[in-house]
């Protein structure tokens, strides 16, 4: 609440910890930016959801659909509105599981073009340019 009254902004998130699926091993620290943008989101999904806040009086409620990144696209939704402040301080740990359906990666590709094409009405060149995006920093994450 603080860094978004400073900021003057109506969303933020935080740094966070990837635990191993038993939670007895850290196995990467994700590190918040300062500002999120859009366009910043449209390239790699930089809000860990279990960090994000948004002020709802401000912005309005947003629902997550029903759909693979279910997350993602509502905080695609918020951030069409304001940007996202980042709060470096470490305030959740994040389960990593192997099984979990999002490990599956081509379905996860799938699920973040079908968002770009049906639910940002992008047209084939710019979903397939912001699909490259999220693939090479999606890699880049995990190296």
């Amino acid at each position: 609440l603080k860094a978004m009254r400073q900021s003057g902004l109506f969303c933020s998130h935080t740094s966070y910890n990837r635990m191993s699926s038993d939670l007895n091993s850290t196995k990467s620290t994700v590190h918040s930016r300062k500002i999120i943008t859009l366009k910043d989101l449209l390239c790699s999904n930089q809000i860990g959801n279990l960090t994000g806040m948004y002020n709802a009086k401000q912005l309005g409620k947003f629902y997550q659909k029903k759909l693979g990144h279910e997350d993602y696209l509502m905080w695609l939704n918020i951030l069409q509105q304001t940007n996202s402040v980042g709060v470096e301080e470490i305030l959740a740990n994040y389960r990593v599981d192997n099984e979990s359906l999002s490990s599956n990666k081509l379905k996860t590709i799938s699920w973040h073009f079908n968002i770009l094409k049906t639910e940002m009405n992008f047209g084939y060149a710019k979903a397939f340019t912001y699909l490259i995006a999220y693939i090479y920093f999606a890699l880049v994450k995990r190296i």
